[in-house]
């Protein structure tokens, strides 16, 4: 048989397969919902059924309807559904969501943020495990089960990967194993990239879009199982499954004669119109061996009401999660069904305004889609070709309208901004739409401007199906959720969030599966899997190969402080790759690539606003930007209250700028507010089930994923093994605060300096005290103070309240004689605290606990400064070696402080524990400034 006819026969049965395939497990679930206990009620009667829909990258820059209507653009798409809907709901203008959609989903699923989930950025293979939606977490399916719900989410899942990134069961059985829906149909993560030859009938790049024509274009095409129909449109034709046929030229054929249906490669994907499908009913999961051929929203439509019709056919109360991709990338333009007379045949790639014009278009086909699904459901009608809402409350049914994150750039309509869109924590990034509707809702048609997070849908949900949410958290499992029903039921209700938070991180890969991606002036690191998908989001592979293990997998792998050697060529373009404070040095005609951000944060309270990256470590000492942000209020439609540029009024560098007093209030609160969030969660990657302790139930977790991937991979190289289970014996016992996501410059202070010896004659105090240093044995040498075994320095602090200090000292070690050697110690007639090198090089406290280790490793034989510093507003105590952060710790009852009744002994212990844990070296000068002190 040739290969054209079995690709045909093919494609005709896993077509019929599909189908009959959907029955029996649509038939299968509903026979299981039948079975169970029957429904609780709570105590106003039955608990409302919830149906929530998901928009992806339809931020807040698109909705130009009451009451949001923040632009007049001709851009702005029409959304007349979404405006009715609006009308009849509680309709929240300061909504945060996440910088991208896998942690949004998350986060509304769990009511916990993202650097607790672990959901740190869009989830894309093969990301490893700790970056994707933890099986231990408690979500609303889960919970909602337990009053008697039943669950469904059709469309985009995208909290999880595939088999080969998974422990066994967790692949994509992770709808039933991991989140806890009782069933599943839809697209697993992204739409894959438009097939530009469609169906391999043409050249690569001949079609950007994937289908061929406008409105009134018409031609032949085909079906997988070889029928061939004429005069239809061909993105008409994609929906329903056929392909364009084209002639031997590559154009479009008039008739069947024209062209050879057996020419066409029908298991090509493409974007929206052809995509692998992924079912999961009670852990049984299917994935046709043939791609789905309908357009992808309206699948997810149809799906919705089809699902729901089954579930209320049980009599039980539900919970369906509607999610859909559109309008992310790939844009494609969507079939006339849709559209209408709109559809249209300019190009969807970035270059011109025709990418933004296809973007319109899906969101306009997305908003005719959903009012499909209403009105199938026979929750709305559309009465003389206008759609009118129903009265959803007399059903019994909660809708629930949100999107996931800010606009992609490319898309952003004025007044916001395209460059501080998606991807990131500004608020063109986070703030998005939501709009709730029906049972609960009293006085609808009303809008909240109170600051309320995606995480408070988590609360909302279980509330409104009578579930103590409260009741889930733990100690080790905190929740990041404030009560949101009281918005609804009550016109009046005061702001019950103080503030919001955002993150944007990047994932965990192993070593070399990922590559930088420039977009627009801006490198992407830590996401980026391949070529194609960097080239089908509109960026130029930095990569330095086609394959993996690619050369180049980071910003600092191509960076250079060079100007002669600055240049990096792609695409045509000569990118320009000093840091930041160089840029000015760029060769001519070239374009400077601004770095990424490694971690994102942003904090706001009411309209103060902070926010700080931490940018690659190659950029050190200038590797963490701080703004403090004082936001305009809201006044449409060209007020939307974002965030300034710098310079400009309200907009701050707190460690650089003179600011008002209120400027340095707000900062200082949302600093330790910031700080305090981040350290709120343990965190070892140790603890495989993310239960706060690290104990045997690791150990079992260990060997239960050996030789593969998994939860408990701590070394994060792809494979759980040996070394992981050497991890998980050296973090024996109760997790860890964080070491390592607090921004460095979050800890920065200007201390005065309290004592300086720089040696170079004697032992007195260059900053004019009277405290001499008292040597134990060491000598002065060359300008240096040159100590061995049981030698020191003794500094007297009498008088000093040192409860915010920095210490800083440029040592070259020669030797040590234990396996812990004493840098600094603190220490008064009864206590004895020290800052050690351990046997490995790296520096650890002991102030107490015996934790953290840095990374970094303290050499013999080589010159190094090393600090030690207590922030007295944070409380928090960090070491650094030649400037970089090492680790970072709490000290809320003040154990780091040097008692004012002591001293600070250099290099060697004191007589409480007879001068042992020595080292033996030279140090070149040491400074001790205090902010509390002076």
């Amino acid at each position: 048989m040739p290969s054209s006819t079995k690709r045909v026969f093919r494609g005709a049965l896993a077509s019929s397969l599909s189908v009959a395939l959907c029955a029996v497990m649509s038939s299968l679930i509903v026979t299981s919902l039948h079975a169970d206990a029957p429904r609780s009620k709570s105590a106003t009667g039955t608990p409302p059924n919830i149906l929530v829909i998901v928009l992806d990258d339809i931020g807040m820059d698109q909705l130009a309807f009451p009451p949001f209507g923040w632009n007049a653009m001709p851009e702005a798409p029409s959304m007349p559904v979404l405006a009715e809907i609006a009308t009849h709901s509680v309709s929240f203008r300061n909504f945060w969501a996440t910088p991208e959609c896998s942690p949004s989903r998350a986060a509304m699923l769990t009511g916990r943020q993202s650097f607790r989930t672990g959901v740190v950025t869009a989830i894309v293979d093969p990301m490893l495990p700790i970056s994707q939606l933890h099986p231990s977490e408690v979500t609303v399916p889960k919970l909602l089960r337990e009053a008697g719900y039943i669950s469904g989410m059709l469309g985009k899942y995208h909290m999880g990967g595939g088999v080969d990134n998974t422990p066994p069961g967790y692949g994509f059985q992770a709808p039933f194993t991991t989140l806890g829906v009782d069933f599943y149909d839809g697209y697993w993560d992204l739409p894959p990239s438009v097939d530009t030859t469609i169906g391999g009938q043409a050249a690569t790049g001949t079609y950007d879009c994937g289908g061929i024509g406008g409105f009134t274009v018409r031609g032949a095409a085909c079906f997988p199982d070889g029928r061939c129909i004429e005069n239809v449109n061909p993105y008409h034709a994609m929906a329903m499954g056929a392909m364009p046929l084209l002639k031997r030229d590559g154009t479009l054929a008039a008739t069947c004669a024209e062209g050879v249906c057996g020419n066409i490669n029908f298991e090509e994907l493409n974007a929206y119109y052809v995509w692998q499908r992924t079912l999961c009913a009670l852990g049984a999961v299917t994935r046709p061996e043939l791609p789905q051929r309908e357009y992808l929203t309206s699948f997810i439509s149809r799906r919705s009401v089809e699902w729901i019709d089954n579930a209320r056919a049980t009599g039980k109360p539900w919970i369906a999660f509607s999610t859909h991709s559109s309008a992310h990338t790939p844009i494609q333009t969507p079939p006339p069904g849709l559209t209408g007379p709109a559809v249209t045949d300019v190009p969807c790639s970035l270059a011109g305004v025709g990418y933004r014009q296809q973007f319109k278009l899906m969101v306009e086909s997305l908003d005719r889609s959903i009012g499909d699904m209403l009105i199938g459901l026979n929750l709305a009608s559309r009465v003389n070709g206008v759609f009118e809402l129903g009265d959803l409350a007399a059903a019994n049914t909660m809708l629930v309208i949100v999107n996931d994150n800010g606009t992609y750039g490319f898309d952003v309509l004025f007044p916001f901004d395209p460059t501080r869109a998606k991807q990131t924590v500004y608020e063109t990034g986070v703030r998005s739409a939501c709009m709730i509707a029906g049972a609960r809702v009293v006085d609808p048609g009303r809008t909240v401007d109170e600051v309320v997070s995606i995480t408070d849908l988590f609360g909302l949900f279980c509330e409104t199906a009578g579930v103590d949410w409260t009741a889930v958290e733990t100690p080790t499992r905190r929740l990041d959720c404030k009560p949101m029903m009281p918005y609804l039921t009550n016109a009046k209700q005061g702001p019950i969030r103080e503030f919001d938070f955002a993150m944007y991180k990047q994932g965990s890969f192993v070593v070399g599966s990922v590559g930088p991606c420039i977009l627009g002036t801006t490198m992407i690191d830590g996401l980026i899997t391949s070529p194609s998908l960097c080239e089908a989001n509109g960026g130029c592979w930095a990569g330095g190969s086609d394959r993996t293990p690619y050369p180049n997998t980071n910003y600092c792998d191509i960076a250079t402080t060079d100007p002669s050697n600055a240049i990096y060529p792609c695409g045509g373009t000569n990118y320009c790759m000093l840091p930041p404070d160089m840029q000015d040095q760029c060769p001519q005609g070239s374009t400077w690539v601004s770095p990424p951000s490694l971690v994102s944060y942003a904090v706001r309270h009411g309209l103060w606003k902070l926010v700080v990256q931490q940018l690659p470590n190659c950029l050190e000492p200038n590797d963490c930007n701080l703004r403090l942000y004082q936001l305009k209020p809201q006044v449409a439609p060209y007020e939307p209250g974002i965030e300034g540029d710098d310079g400009t009024e309200g907009v701050w560098d707190p460690l650089a700028d003179a600011m008002p007093t209120e400027a340095q209030a707000e900062y200082d609160l949302l600093k330790i507010q910031l700080i305090n969030t981040i350290l709120s969660q343990p965190n070892s990657l140790s603890d495989g089930n993310l239960d706060g302790v690290v104990d045997g139930a690791d150990i079992a977790g260990v060997f239960s994923e050996w030789g593969s991937m998994g939860f408990w991979d701590a070394t994060q190289d792809g494979i759980v093994d040996g070394d992981d289970l050497a991890c998980v014996l050296n973090a024996w016992g109760e997790d860890p605060f964080p070491i390592a996501d607090v921004p460095t410059c979050l800890l920065v202070n200007d201390p005065v300096l309290v004592h300086e010896y720089t040696f170079d004659k004697n032992y007195n105090d260059s900053v004019g005290t009277d405290v001499v240093a008292q040597p134990l044995g060491g000598m002065l040498v060359d300008g240096a103070y040159v100590f061995g075994a049981n030698q020191g320095l003794i500094v007297a602090v009498d008088g000093l309240d040192l409860s915010d200090f920095t210490i800083e000292f440029e040592i070259e070690l020669n030797a040590t004689q234990f396996a812990a050697s004493k840098l600094l110690d603190f220490s008064n007639r009864t206590l004895d605290r020290g800052f050690y090198r351990g046997p490995s090089g790296a520096v650890f406290q002991i102030l107490p606990p015996l934790t953290p280790m840095s990374d970094a490793t303290l050499p013999i034989g080589v010159p190094i400064t090393v600090g030690l510093a207590r922030n007295g507003d944070t409380k928090l105590l960090s070491a650094t070696i030649n400037g970089a952060v090492q680790w970072i710790v709490p000290d809320p009852l003040g154990l780091a402080i040097p008692p004012s009744n002591g001293v600070i002994t250099f290099f060697a212990d004191d007589a409480v524990t007879n001068y042992v844990e020595t080292c033996s070296g030279s140090v070149n000068w040491i400074r001790i400034s205090s902010d509390s002190a002076k």
